[in-house]
């Protein structure tokens, strides 16, 4: 009984779909740090490809949610590239970096695949899924 109750739970769903886009985002690192380490790829496009992997998190991310409530896309997308703008910040911060006009612009990237993902998500022909 308390297993159905804790698979039905909002916040237990809402955990599931952040372990599966940073799951994406960590898949992507991999491939990245391994793309790295071959040193056939100029550091440019490195980054680029890192700035496209935040993106594509925070877009799937907000996509599951938006597919799972049906309604406040917009919001739900929102949310999820706040979230992802947060851990950004967090490595940022633990990297000892500076917060500079490239990190902001990439934050605004984030929120905007973020609000993208969640008005896809909600707007699929698809029935939301069964969890």
């Amino acid at each position: 009984m308390h297993v159905i109750q804790i698979r039905k739970s909002k916040l237990f769903r809402y955990i599931c779909f952040l372990l599966e886009s940073t799951g994406i985002f960590f898949i992507g690192g991999f491939c990245l740090c391994g793309m790295m380490l071959s040193g056939t790829i100029p550091a440019v496009m490195l980054i680029w490809m890192a700035h496209l992997l935040w993106s594509m998190s925070a877009f799937c991310l907000a996509r599951r949610m938006g597919m799972h409530g049906r309604r406040y896309g917009m919001f739900r997308g929102l949310l999820c590239g706040i979230l992802m703008c947060v851990l950004l910040f967090i490595g940022n911060a633990l990297l000892h970096e500076i917060i500079t006009k490239r990190i902001l612009i990439r934050c605004l990237l984030i929120l905007l695949s973020g609000i993208v993902g969640g008005v896809i998500g909600v707007n699929t022909p698809i029935r939301k899924p069964p969890y």
